[in-house]
């Protein structure tokens, strides 16, 4: 078992959505696999070791047959009530035994954190093994948001045996965070908005490469467009059904998984769909008529594909990827590259086009970090700074995300109060507004072809 670097640095605060001052706390059970009136509600309790949860067992809970354990994780400060104010009980995950637990840590001012510690790994496995005494439990998955994502990833670093699938949104891998071969069975997925403006989205790609190096098999990373830090209770259900059929070794249980993900009628995760479909494909049984949907929704994707690749080349002509103009292809690439990971057709793509992308990531990082390094204490300097991270690494979508480019929007406003030169507002004007354009045609081509 390896232990590998973060990637990113990790920002100081990891806040998350805040619990309402006026939550009540649910009723006080003991959790009981043969308690029918401890089904269908929320409850709260207490582990031996002191740790306070709350949990959600549904009304159709079988002690014969099980469930799958799911534990979500808060972001930091805040205490157990996050997750079922933000998903809601027997909608989200509704057949699952859903569990919340605080952090382990309390923060001193009624709100609790999550972190690599001794401690805190000791008070969420003796939650997991106190749920395992009392219910069937089929596989765990872990789901954290913000600093909760960190822990998810650290804690099914530490527990391969126990973890089966852990999705983290917002979030990122903590330096000590564990890989290797005895991990290669989890299914580990990534959710991030490209807004962010509280974890930037360069930490879920440093996760993103943290788990390709350590060649896990079963990876899924989703960037929302424009979304912000707050949770996106549709898309982590999305993306926690692909950790279950991922994992699930009974094939009317990736079929259950599968109709879930093809229910889905407003942002829609293909990624997840073909993936699961692919698996179905190669189980080698299982009911025909599974199977014919699953080929049908392979070709569908895989036809999709092509076409954004051919809407691509058609609008960018003869740029070879080193020129920022105001056309739709930048946007579109950016986009496409984003929501098709995995799809042969977009592979392909990036394949060919592995020397310019690898040029922006690399041209782009180093004006983003020095960004970052100055944007509280010298914003001028930033500035430049951030107009070059647009200016090298306009494909590749951790390096001009719309978080940073609001920020350059809001400098250039205040340019004569921050004491910006002219030379670099003028280099913000013929670079950033340049890229809008082409971002929001490039968004409008891809819809197009959706």
């Amino acid at each position: 078992m390896s232990i590998r670097p973060l990637v990113f640095a990790v920002v100081a605060v990891l806040a998350g959505t805040s619990v309402p001052l006026a939550a009540k706390d649910h009723e006080e059970r003991a959790p009981s696999a043969s308690d029918a009136k401890g089904r269908g509600k929320v409850f709260q309790a207490t582990t031996a070791g002191g740790l306070r949860y709350e949990y959600f067992v549904p009304k159709a809970y079988d002690p014969e047959r099980g469930a799958v354990l799911t534990i979500v994780f808060h972001g930091s400060n805040l205490d157990r009530r996050w997750a079922f104010l933000n998903h809601e009980a027997g909608k989200f995950r509704p057949n699952d035994i859903v569990v919340s637990p605080d952090g382990p840590t309390p923060n001193g001012s009624g709100g609790f954190n999550f972190r690599y510690a001794d401690k805190d790994m000791r008070a969420v496995e003796g939650l997991h093994q106190e749920l395992s005494n009392v219910f069937r439990v089929r596989r765990t998955l872990l789901y954290g948001h913000s600093q909760g994502a960190f822990f998810a990833f650290a804690f099914a670093g530490e527990h391969p045996d126990l973890v089966h699938g852990v999705l983290g949104q917002a979030g990122g891998v903590w330096i000590g965070t564990k890989s290797g071969p005895k991990h290669h069975e989890q299914a580990v997925a990534i959710l991030h908005g490209t807004a962010d403006p509280v974890v930037p989205l360069a930490n879920s790609a440093g996760a993103l490469k943290f788990f390709a190096d350590a060649h896990y098999p079963k990876l899924h990373f989703r960037t929302l467009r424009d979304w912000n830090h707050w949770p996106s209770p549709p898309q982590a259900a999305q993306l926690l059904a692909w950790c279950d059929a991922m994992t699930d070794d009974d094939f009317r249980g990736v079929a259950a998984s599968f109709d879930e993900l093809l229910a889905v009628k407003e942002d829609a995760d293909l990624v997840a769909r073909y993936q699961v479909a692919r698996r179905i494909l190669d189980w080698g049984g299982g009911d025909a008529k599974v199977r014919a949907k699953a080929e049908e929704v392979v070709a569908d994707i895989d036809g999709l594909a092509e076409r954004h690749v051919e809407a691509i080349e058609k609008s960018r002509g003869r740029n070879k990827g080193d020129k920022l103009e105001k056309k739709p292809w930048i946007g579109h690439v950016r986009l496409f590259l984003d929501q098709f990971r995995g799809i042969p057709a977009r592979e392909a793509f990036a394949e060919e086009w592995e020397r310019p992308l690898k040029e922006h990531r690399e041209k782009g990082k180093d004006a983003l970090e020095e960004y970052r390094r100055k944007r509280e204490t010298k914003p001028a300097e930033a500035f430049v700074a951030g107009v070059d991270a647009v200016a090298r690494g306009f494909l590749a979508s951790e390096y001009a995300d719309s978080e940073l480019v609001e920020q350059l929007e809001s400098w250039r406003k205040d340019a004569r109060k921050l004491k910006i030169s002219r030379s670099d507002q003028r280099y913000f004007d013929k670079t950033v507004p340049v890229f809008v354009e082409a971002r929001e045609a490039g968004a409008k081509a891809f819809d197009d072809v959706e």
